[in-house]
């Protein structure tokens, strides 16, 4: 049963990832919503890992781990996106 959550999950994680990236680099003042939803994302994951173990599943999770954990510091670390004076 664990090779099926694992090919449930594979592509929308994989989306994720290419997604996540794009929106992350192209719409800097949308990136908080983004991450938010790309830690739904990975928490949804980690409980169908919970649930039912697989190995394929976890190391689809620790990429995924990993990637939105370098994400998270980037956005800390970076300073925040200046307001439009136009309105």
């Amino acid at each position: 049963m664990g090779q099926d959550m694992f090919a449930a999950f594979v592509l929308p994680v994989l989306f994720s990832i290419g997604g996540g990236l794009y929106g992350y680099f192209r719409f800097a003042e949308r990136r908080p919503m983004l991450l938010l939803n790309l830690m739904l994302i990975f928490l949804l994951g980690a409980y169908v890992q919970y649930s039912q173990p697989s190995e394929g599943l976890f190391s689809l999770l620790l990429l995924d781990g990993t990637f939105l954990f370098f994400l998270l510091v980037h956005h800390l670390q970076s300073p925040a996106p200046k307001a439009n004076p136009a309105g």
